[in-house]
């Protein structure tokens, strides 16, 4: 092998590495994409049930008021329908 075969073992070599390295940013950058994704939907689930909470106290509160003012318009002798 001549120097031209040497010369050209170390340019494939180093494009090699190269290719590797590039490689094993693009996978580690993916993994931190992942990652950051997976936090932003733990987050969103969170929020979601929060919300969902949050609506069922809600509906509880509203027929309590439902409750409270059926309650007043009787004791003011008004008459309550059935809706």
């Amino acid at each position: 092998m001549g120097a031209m075969g040497i010369a050209v073992s170390a340019v494939s070599a180093g494009a090699m590495l190269s290719f590797w390295g590039w490689l094993a940013v693009k996978v580690i950058e993916q993994g931190r994409k992942l990652v950051e994704l997976e936090a932003r939907f733990t987050m969103h689930e969170s929020d979601c049930a929060n919300r969902l909470e949050w609506m069922r106290t809600l509906e509880t509160q509203m027929k309590q008021i439902g409750i409270d003012t059926a309650a007043i318009r009787l004791l003011l002798g008004e008459k309550i329908h059935a809706e």
